[in-house]
């Protein structure tokens, strides 16, 4: 039962990163609503491998740490929640010259 339980969580939780729901995250953040999603899309599935036991992730949180110029990465702090436990994660957004902007996502200690 347990893991038909679990099956079925990630399962909904991975719908939801699919459809876009979990977006637009509260806070600071100077993210698009499409590079939240996209942030999402990468950043949830990092937290699945850090706790695999937990599809009910929320991002409660951000901060811009580092805002940056335009033509510069800007650094955030995503708080996220996971089953009631927060976690911080670093995002770092870095516009291209093509327009588009690229993300790295990592743990903070």
């Amino acid at each position: 039962r347990d893991a038909k339980d679990r099956e079925a969580q990630r399962a909904a939780e991975e719908a939801a990163l699919k459809d876009g729901t979990l977006a637009p995250v509260p806070g600071e953040t100077g993210a698009s609503i499409d590079n939240q999603r996209e942030v999402l899309r990468a950043l949830v599935p990092l937290d699945w491998q850090l706790n695999p036991d937990c599809f009910r992730h929320q991002v409660t949180d951000t901060k811009r740490t580092d805002p940056g110029a335009a033509s510069a990465a800007a650094v955030e702090r995503w708080t996220l929640d996971r089953c009631g436990t927060r976690i911080d994660y670093q995002v770092t957004i870095t516009p291209q010259p093509d327009g588009r902007d690229r993300f790295s996502i990592k743990a903070e200690r």
